[in-house]
């Protein structure tokens, strides 16, 4: 029997507000996807801090802000911005880089861990030994790396006024010279460098300091797949985001999102060193290699662009799909901020 001029009505109204819906649930997907462009809370500047001195107290104070700027120029031969993070290599260091690609960083530690000075700074110089450095702090350390008879890293750890501090090198074997950092620059460096860090330094770094482009630290799908976080740093650099976090339990957390010439490149290399393709939200491409303690993605979420999300954990085990959780979340955060 032929449907009725009211059931046509209804039905059509039924399509209607069908499509509304699904219409109104892509334009909520690709907005959460494109981020906020109007949060009116900026990313924290890059470091051009002055100091009283180097031990005022007053105010927030990190790796990159106890000293002058200027302090700074014997690590900095291309007069780049200084950027907040966590150390490169040990996430329980507050640290900071010479601009966004870590050819120079150092840190100050402000978190325990099972782990010594001395070997640390053994594992991130490479596998050359370790020596003892006189007349710099109490007690100090370097390790380098070499490479067909060239150093091409240095790593110096010191201790001096019951702090620790790593600077890392790896301007050093440049193939440019006027980009080239020198072993007598680290200690230019240092020497002004860590007379200047306040006595009580640790306890004003342990904060949770990140821009509006990175999650923030108390974000619960972080929380609820990895761990509390005691400490964090991280924003928008230029054209990269890059946000590192660090658990009560010592597990870590790294989210990066920068521009690439060629992402389908980039995921094609991904799937060769074995991982696999895996479904994200705001993703156009999106692969993940994972085990109990450690979860790494790789994520094309444009034409020019590609992100990496590694997180680990030393105690209890991960959720793959909880890392997934936090990988869509930090691709809606880090677009359009």
């Amino acid at each position: 029997m032929a449907a009725t001029p009211d059931e046509r009505w209804r039905t059509a109204m039924h399509r209607t507000k069908t499509a509304v819906t699904m219409l109104l649930a892509a334009a909520l997907a690709v907005a959460a996807c494109e981020g906020s462009t109007d949060d009116g809370s900026p990313d924290p500047a890059p470091s051009t801090a002055s100091s009283d001195g180097g031990r005022s107290t007053t105010g927030q104070v990190t790796a990159c802000s106890i000293v002058d700027r200027a302090v700074t120029d014997p690590l900095n031969p291309n007069d780049r911005d200084l950027v907040p993070t966590l150390l490169i290599g040990d996430l329980t260091y507050d640290g900071c880089t010479v601009g966004d690609v870590y050819s120079v960083s150092f840190g100050v530690k402000v978190v325990d861990s099972d782990e010594s000075l001395e070997d640390r700074v053994e594992l991130l110089g490479g596998n050359d030994g370790l020596e003892s450095i006189d007349d710099l702090g109490d007690e100090a350390f370097r390790s380098t790396n070499e490479a067909g008879g060239e150093t091409v890293t240095i790593t110096i750890g010191v201790r001096s006024a019951g702090h620790e501090v790593i600077l890392r090198n790896d301007a050093i074997g440049n193939s440019d010279p006027a980009n080239r950092v020198s072993e007598d620059d680290m200690l230019t460096f240092l020497r002004e460098y860590l007379p200047a860090i306040p006595d009580d330094f640790e306890s004003q770094a342990l904060t949770t300091q990140v821009g509006t482009a990175c999650l923030p630290a108390d974000d619960r799908t972080i929380e609820q797949g990895v761990d509390t976080i005691q400490l964090a740093r991280g924003g928008r650099s230029g054209s990269s985001v890059r946000c590192a976090y660090l658990g009560d339990h010592l597990a870590t957390v790294q989210l990066s999102r920068s521009s690439d010439s060629d992402p389908s490149g980039t995921m094609k290399l991904a799937r060769e060193s074995g991982e696999e393709t895996v479904t994200v939200d705001c993703a156009e491409d999106a692969t993940i290699r994972s085990d109990s303690r450690s979860v790494e993605l790789t994520l094309q979420p444009s034409t020019t662009e590609i992100v990496y999300v590694s997180v680990t954990t030393s105690s209890g085990s991960l959720d793959p799909e909880a890392i997934t959780a936090v990988a869509e979340a930090f691709l809606a955060a880090s677009a359009g901020s």
